[in-house]
């Protein structure tokens, strides 16, 4: 199984937080949403989300999970 390695979650500051930006921060989310729809409207006929794809695709990487690694890997709580 793969080796988990806790995340790091402090929250920027200093330069990190200079180059952050709404308008990247907007642009990023827009495309977010684009893809996931794109990939919604695909998979709408075999009746699975993108969200249960994703859990899937992570279990056949690891060949098996835990909930535990689950969260980690797909960064979800």
């Amino acid at each position: 199984m793969a080796a988990m390695k806790k995340r790091e979650t402090r929250p920027p500051n200093g330069q990190d937080h200079e180059r952050l930006s709404p308008c990247v921060c907007r642009t990023l989310r827009m495309v977010s949403r684009a893809v996931t729809q794109l990939y919604e409207n695909v998979l709408r006929p075999s009746g699975l989300r993108v969200t249960q794809v994703s859990i899937l695709a992570t279990i056949a990487h690891l060949g098996e999970a835990n909930l535990r690694q689950l969260e980690y890997m797909l960064a979800i709580d």
